[in-house]
């Protein structure tokens, strides 16, 4: 009966189906979309360390700035085996390096300076070759690690011999490829990695500075032994800085420590809260959809007034006439949420082609067979909920008023 009265009134039903499946796509695309966030978020958190500790300079209000320097690398360093760490890296990245075969205003490429110790805080992993050695970065060895990125920018501008890259008119020899570049706010930028020994004596940058004889760096990263040591190992750094800088009791630090496990906490609630204001939204559009629903249910109740009040003549009971519109309702919500989900992998599919991989943002929506149920349960729910009011109108109605209505 219900779909016979779907048929019978084309335009009506059109009309209610258009707010449903409006509604239902709406809900689905904006959770995709947040859950396809979330997705790109967790692919590229997944190179963080939880364990790993960041040192960069701070700024204390009560304390003059102090610049991070390779004394410090040494002195924490030291620390290994003594404390709960069990790897130092400092890091120096430098712009302004003349690389062969790279134009900087076409492409600007970066080379980072750094110790043998690198990989175990970046999670690096390799096509070719390896990482440069401790041993290596000791005896100021000339040699260089690039990625992906840079590899191809050699190939485009001809050079045949990829075994050499040529940094401040200085041949490095190139002892490994890192894969493509999969971590947080990574986007295939070209870049190669050196030994920060050789910065002090060999090269020559305007990035490069000497804080009382020690070269200064960007950042420091300290790895502690595990998760469960985080803490104490962060509180063994901080004491032995603050001696080294001389601070008292109550002056700040003027320097700065963060945890990538701090990171993975804070975008995983982001995403999370990000999928939730985007249900949100496709929430208002159903709920919207689910009113036209209502009024035009109420409007098909008056149009069969005589209808109800004949099938209440003839014995129909009041549960009858609630069960006729209330499955009537159900029926239009369920045909209009699959058609919902249907619109929505077509969007999801548009939206996919466009903003996929390729992307910077990796914007990608995903609708999965939980989704489809959610919204077949939404549809349900919606259907109850403004079908119910009309169903209990039509049920409420006298008979004999009804059939002497019009």
């Amino acid at each position: 009966m219900a779909l016979g009265n779907m048929v019978q009134h084309k335009l009506r039903t059109l009309l209610t189906l258009l707010g449903l499946i409006v509604g239902i796509s709406s809900v689905l695309v904006m959770t995709g979309i947040g859950r396809g966030f979330g997705e790109s978020t967790e692919e590229q958190l997944a190179t963080l360390l939880p364990n790993k500790i960041t040192l960069r300079q701070g700024y204390s209000p009560d304390t003059a700035p102090v610049m991070l320097t390779m004394r410090e690398v040494d002195l924490l360093q030291k620390m290994i085996g003594r404390a709960a760490i069990t790897a130092v890296a400092p890091s120096k990245q430098l712009w302004d390096l003349a690389i062969k075969g790279v134009d900087p205003n076409m492409q600007p490429a970066m080379v980072t300076a750094t110790s043998a110790d690198y990989p175990l805080m970046k999670k690096l992993t390799f096509s070719q070759g390896r990482f440069f050695s401790a041993e290596e970065s000791r005896e100021n060895a000339f040699v260089a690690v690039i990625n992906q990125g840079m590899l191809d920018l050699l190939q485009q501008a001809g050079q045949t011999d990829l075994t050499v890259l040529t940094i401040d008119n200085k041949p490095f020899r190139i002892v490994g490829v890192t894969q493509a570049d999969e971590g947080m706010f990574s986007f295939g930028m070209p870049e190669a990695f050196i030994p920060i020994s050789l910065l002090q004596r060999y090269l020559s940058s305007q990035s490069i500075q000497i804080e009382n004889g020690a070269l200064a760096v960007d950042e420091i990263n300290v790895l502690a032994v595990d998760v469960e040591r985080l803490e104490p190992a962060k509180r063994d750094i901080e004491r032995i800085l603050r001696l080294r800088y001389g601070l008292r009791a109550e002056q700040m630090n003027n320097f700065d420590l963060s945890v990538e496990g701090d990171i993975l906490g804070f975008a995983q609630d982001f995403s999370n809260g990000f999928t939730l204001v985007l249900g949100g939204i496709g929430a208002v559009a159903l709920i919207v959809g689910g009113i036209g629903i209502m009024n035009i249910l109420l409007a098909g109740v008056s149009e069969r007034t005589r209808e109800i009040g004949l099938r209440k003549a003839i014995g129909a009971s009041n549960r009858d006439i609630l069960f006729q519109f209330l499955f009537e309702a159900i029926t239009i919500c369920l045909v209009g949420g699959l058609l919902g989900v249907g619109v929505s992998y077509g969007i999801g599919s548009i939206i996919n082609s466009f903003a996929g991989d390729g992307s910077m943002v990796g914007l990608h929506v995903v609708i999965d067979l939980r989704s489809v149920f959610i919204a077949a349960g939404s549809s349900i729910a919606c259907g109850v909920i403004f079908g119910l009011y009309p169903a209990l109108r039509a049920m409420r109605l006298n008979p004999i008023q009804a059939l002497r209505y019009e």
